[in-house]
């Protein structure tokens, strides 16, 4: 008995540092501005990501009463981040969450793929919609099928 407890020690012991050496992306912990701009790079140097129309993209703040607008549903999150056109011809919007410490991303993520609305614009609608996690990390985003590929594939890339 003390030989088999002494194993699952030694085996415990040797499983903990693999655990705390989790490779996790630096960028994790950025700012969501942050991210989006390497989400951004990656997209457009790796998987051809290209602007409609080459309108301006800008960074908008997500806050809790405008939920609704871009999730479809009310959840709860420590910073969200929105990234649209200045001007909105076309139906395009990525959003980044930062979830609450201990929330399960992977739920909030379906929460998401659930309640999200391409087809939420006047007159348009968003030919695909993705919607990826990584840690305390989710990525929404409904735009034209070849950039919501790319950013999705963008952000895989960078966080797992």
């Amino acid at each position: 008995m003390k030989l088999r407890m002494s194993l699952l020690l030694v085996a415990l012991l040797l499983l903990l540092p693999a655990a705390a050496c989790r490779a996790e992306s630096p960028l994790a912990e950025k700012p969501l501005a942050e991210i989006m701009d390497a989400l951004y790079e990656r997209a457009t140097a790796e998987y051809g990501f290209a602007p409609t129309w080459n309108l301006e993209l800008i960074d908008i703040p997500i806050t809790p009463d405008k939920n609704d607008w871009y999730f479809g549903t009310e959840i709860e999150y420590v910073e969200a981040l929105a990234s649209e056109y200045i001007m909105m011809p076309p139906a395009y919007s990525v959003c980044l969450v930062r979830v609450q410490p201990g929330d399960d991303a992977a739920a909030i993520a379906e929460t998401l793929r659930a309640s999200a609305d391409p087809y939420k614009w006047v007159c348009t609608s968003a030919g695909a919609v993705a919607v990826e996690y990584s840690g305390d990390l989710v990525l929404l985003v409904m735009a034209e099928p070849e950039n919501t590929e790319a950013l999705r594939q963008a952000f895989t890339e960078l966080f797992n």
